[in-house]
């Protein structure tokens, strides 16, 4: 029974993949850069990275297996340049091209290099980027300080700009680091309470971060299972049927042609086209159902018709005089 006990306890404490693997890849790009421009001792490397023998020894063979040539001459490292295949050129292109389209990009500068680097600009590999959304220098500080608190378990003060508040001060545990809606938020337990749920941030609304020594003894769930049937942010166990009327041929191509929700369906019944789906919270499909003005119909549930409703009625006001 205290053996399993102490099973049990390992477990919790044991950090998912997804907190690992994001400080396990800059490490990996830094030690490549590095032993490009020069050979490296092996004491060299363990000092500058904090990371033991072992683990020295499963990154530079992590590297190998990714098709880099890694040297070891008289304990020094160096790097001899790598092969790529046709297949492995064209994943590379397509992963740093999906990267380097967000709208706002953590280690943007490293993340170019890399692409010079693995030349990878004669392959036709565009960056498009949108300046005006950028992370600042500020903005990608603290997105290094959240992912390294994630990555250790520990906890922060918080400084926090919400929508047309003042600012507040929080003690949260960051969990994770997250792309949705155009911008990064980070996900953590607000409240050291046991019962605490996890609430989602900005990054462009934080202020300022505190690092604190010490950790969140309770335990996060997997991001699957906070955002379970979630629209967008807001997930539950409980769902809520959403059924809309498609009006016109426009927005049925529109709808059916993006993978909105996993529990999506379009359907052709008398009378048109209905756009069925399954959600946790249904008000959080407001925007969306807006963007296409008349051509959908919201038939349940009675709340969201309402919600609509509304919407429509205010913006009919807003726009029945002449600007002022």
């Amino acid at each position: 029974m205290k053996k399993s006990m102490q099973s049990t306890k390992k477990q919790k404490t044991l950090d998912p993949p997804l907190k690992r693997s994001h400080l396990r890849l800059i490490r990996l790009l830094q030690m490549t850069q590095i032993l490009q421009q020069s050979a490296q001792a092996e004491k060299t490397l363990r000092k500058r990275f904090k990371v033991s023998r072992a683990t020295l020894y499963r990154d530079l063979r992590m590297l190998r297996q990714s098709g880099l040539r890694i040297k070891k001459q008289e304990h020094e490292f160096s790097l001899k340049g790598f092969e790529l295949s046709l297949e492995e050129e064209k994943v590379l292109q397509l992963a740093l091209s999906a990267l380097l389209s967000l709208t706002a990009v953590p280690y943007e500068r490293a993340l170019k290099a890399l692409v010079v680097r693995f030349d990878l600009a004669r392959a036709r590999v565009r960056i498009l980027q949108n300046p005006l959304t950028r992370l600042t220098t500020a903005q990608e500080e603290r997105f290094r300080q959240l992912a390294q608190l994630c990555h250790d378990g520990k906890g922060c003060w918080l400084r926090y700009q919400p929508p047309g508040v003042t600012v507040v001060q929080l003690k949260i545990f960051p969990k994770y680091l997250l792309f949705k809606r155009r911008a990064w938020y980070v996900l953590a337990i607000a409240n050291w309470a046991k019962a605490a749920k996890p609430q989602l941030y900005r990054l462009n609304r934080i202020r300022e971060i505190k690092p604190l020594p010490e950790e969140c003894p309770y335990w996060l769930d997997d991001l699957q299972s906070h955002f379970q049937n979630a629209w967008e942010f807001r997930g539950g166990e409980q769902v809520h049927k959403v059924v809309l009327r498609i009006l016109t041929e426009r927005a049925r191509d529109l709808i059916q042609e993006v993978q909105w929700h996993q529990t999506q369906k379009v359907v052709k019944r008398q009378g048109g086209w209905i756009f069925e789906v399954e959600v946790a919270d249904p008000e959080e499909m407001v925007p969306w159902v807006l963007q296409f003005g008349a051509e959908v119909e919201v038939v349940e549930p009675k709340a969201l018709r309402e919600r609509i409703r509304q919407g429509a009625q205010a913006l009919l006001q807003k726009y029945s005089s002449h600007p002022r």
